[in-house]
């Protein structure tokens, strides 16, 4: 899975699809539960193999949006708080899951080494003007398992249509890795060179990448919700001069998800 600002750009539009579900309950309930918004479905995603991969999959995952006070939050894989600070700033730190690479995924990576699942650091703050983002952001592995770190600079906008039923946030980030991160990612080892089709190739730091995408959510019902998201991304030259992208690969890379949730 590719990584880009638009998760922790597009927050906000969780939490404004989520924060009225408290005000529709009915009944007593305890004040906890008047502030927790919860939404339960399922998404269809489609990506590439590996970072960088010309080949594509569909995969078909459980969706699972939980909001705390407009404040904590839990989306699919990733948690963490969100602060409203003085002057139109937003803090928002967190933890997620990062998806790592295997052998088998593709045939272009036989005789590479398997990367590992980890755990990474997200942090970001962000300047709201209006319906305008911008941010800086940054993902850290947590568990070294060469993940290293990640930048980015990003900006959004939202808009709303329908009596504000349908929202829709256009994006564009850059982003920036370190030698290991990019080393793990798009590197050749000399022993992983002489047990695949591919010359050794160490990459430096630098731009890792930079792309446009879209967010949005589409209110069917009082508690049916569409939501989608897609992007695609421009790799830089340390990503490009690899030949596992050079050769086997290309230099883009592109996602697209749609889900169904119902907001309870």
């Amino acid at each position: 899975m590719k990584t880009t600002t638009i998760g922790l750009l597009s927050m906000p539009l969780i939490m404004s699809l989520m924060s009225t579900a408290a005000a529709d309950a009915d009944g007593p309930a305890t004040a906890i539960l008047d502030d927790l918004d919860i939404a339960l479905g399922v998404e269809v995603s489609y990506e590439p193999d590996y970072q960088g991969s010309d080949d594509y999959e569909v995969d078909i995952l459980p969706l699972l949006q939980v909001t705390y006070k407009d404040w904590l939050y839990l989306n699919g894989l990733a948690g963490g708080a969100v602060w409203q600070l003085p002057g139109g700033f937003r803090l928002q730190t967190g933890v997620s899951f990062e998806e790592g690479r295997e052998e088998s995924a593709n045939d272009a990576l036989e005789g590479l080494d398997d990367i590992k699942d980890t755990a990474v650091l997200d942090a970001g703050l962000f300047y709201d003007i209006g319906d305008l983002t911008l941010g800086f952001a940054l993902e850290q592995d947590l568990l070294g398992r060469g993940k290293g770190l990640v930048t980015f600079l990003g900006a959004s906008y939202a808009f709303e249509f329908l009596n504000d039923r349908l929202r829709v946030a256009p994006q564009a980030d850059i982003s920036f890795a370190n030698k290991r991160h990019l080393k793990t990612e798009f590197g050749i080892t000399p022993e992983e060179a002489q047990n695949s089709q591919f010359d050794a190739y160490r990459p430096g730091a630098g731009l890792k990448s930079y792309g446009i995408g879209v967010n949005m959510d589409f209110e069917l019902t009082e508690h049916w919700t569409v939501l989608g998201e897609g992007g695609i991304e421009f790799f830089g030259p340390e990503a490009t001069d690899s030949p596992l992208l050079d050769e086997a690969g290309a230099d883009y890379g592109a996602e697209v998800e749609v889900g169904l949730a119902y907001r309870f």
